[in-house]
């Protein structure tokens, strides 16, 4: 490692930052939702955030596509 990795790495962490934690909803509570593309059931919850805050982003099995539902929480 060179000299300034080695000055990253002994920064000390900020009093009073922000600790990472679990999403709001866990993706088992997730609705079950349709593909927004060919309408099939088989989707999984890929994300709790999608691209924007109010988004989930789900996977479909039968087209392969993923896509965003606006969520409801």
């Amino acid at each position: 490692m060179g000299e300034g990795a080695a000055k990253v790495l002994d920064f000390p962490e900020r009093e009073g930052a922000a600790k990472r934690h679990r999403p709001v909803l866990p993706r088992k509570a997730m609705p079950d939702v349709d593909c927004a593309f060919c309408g099939s059931s088989e989707t999984e919850p890929i994300s709790v955030y999608g691209c924007h805050m109010l988004t989930s982003q789900y996977l479909c099995r039968s087209c392969k596509s993923t896509f965003d539902r606006v969520r409801d929480d």
